[in-house]
């Protein structure tokens, strides 16, 4: 009977409802954080993950980004493992820090080692400026080591201290240097295969190989 009345209780249902569905929304959001939502396209490399393997293999990711445990990417050349590795990259707690993409193939074999930990001045012939190598170019972040089935069995020792420790010893200095940096390696090689032929330490596929992920061919 009195149209103030009226207003004041539609305006308390309104607000009633209003409520009810910002709860509702707070909990649906809850519910696909805990489920592990998909980030939008541009937050994850610029990949559509689309097929059922590639959604499976997209959760792993989502699983491990947030530690440093190492990633070994395994599939045939094209397959999309770099891009892969950004994504893991992104969705770490170092996504704000340097993504560094390095091939393994790209510096001679007999460089490498000074390639990837540097080297002082003067360390070896050639050698005329301080050179911080890829590794510690990487402080902070992620590094990405393509090929790591052609590095030599002279690197892979150092490889396999600076995955054990964070530690690295760049040639000609006297005392090493700890490296706060996320390793990520990818192959299009069989390194079972390179193992049992001697050319790949066992060791070190076995610190590599603790979350493996294969990309199937396109």
């Amino acid at each position: 009977d009195d149209p103030s009345k009226a207003i004041l209780l539609s305006s308390i249902l309104r607000l009633g409802r209003a409520a009810l569905a910002l709860e509702r929304a707070r909990e649906e959001e809850r519910n696909r954080a805990a489920l592990w939502p998909a980030d939008p396209i541009e937050s994850t490399g610029g990949a559509i993950f689309q097929a059922e393997q590639m959604q499976t293999i997209l959760n792993v990711a989502r699983r491990i980004a947030p530690t440093d445990v190492p990633v070994l990417i395994t599939g045939e050349t094209g397959t999309g493992k770099e891009v892969l590795a950004r994504t893991i990259h992104a969705l770490s707690r170092r996504a704000q820090a340097t993504f560094l993409p390095f091939n393994c193939t790209s510096a001679p074999k007999d460089m490498l080692d000074s390639q990837l930990f540097g080297h002082r001045r003067g360390a070896f012939t050639g050698a005329i400026d301080n050179f911080q190598g890829v590794v510690r170019a990487a402080a902070g972040g992620t590094l990405f080591l393509d090929e790591i089935g052609d590095t030599s069995l002279e690197v892979q020792p150092k490889l396999l201290r600076f995955i054990e420790s964070n530690e690295i010893h760049p040639i000609g200095e006297p005392q090493p240097t700890q490296v706060d940096v996320r390793l990520i390696v990818a192959t299009n090689a069989d390194l079972d295969t390179l193992v049992s032929q001697g050319r790949f330490r066992a060791d070190l596929f076995y610190r590599l190989n603790i979350v493996p992920l294969h990309l199937p061919p396109m």
